[in-house]
């Protein structure tokens, strides 16, 4: 599912992280709304901090690419 992302290594943009991710599915591995997904997009500052690690963990995309401000 996010190959393509692993091979981009630290090259990854959020968009290259919107565009693999399927909203509905990370949504129902979470267990939240795919509308609170959507709305994430919106942010300034996109995923919550506490979300990225859960989306870390189903993903695999290191939580650093998915919030550069917070992590290094």
């Amino acid at each position: 599912m996010f190959e393509s992302l692993i091979f981009k290594g630290n090259k990854v943009t959020p968009e290259d992280i919107w565009q693999e991710i399927k909203v509905h599915d990370l949504a129902k591995k979470i267990g939240i709304s795919a509308k609170s997904i959507y709305a994430w997009k919106k942010r300034k500052n996109g995923i919550p901090p506490l979300r990225a690690i859960e989306v870390e963990k189903i993903t695999g995309i290191n939580r650093a690419k998915l919030r550069p401000d917070l992590w290094d």
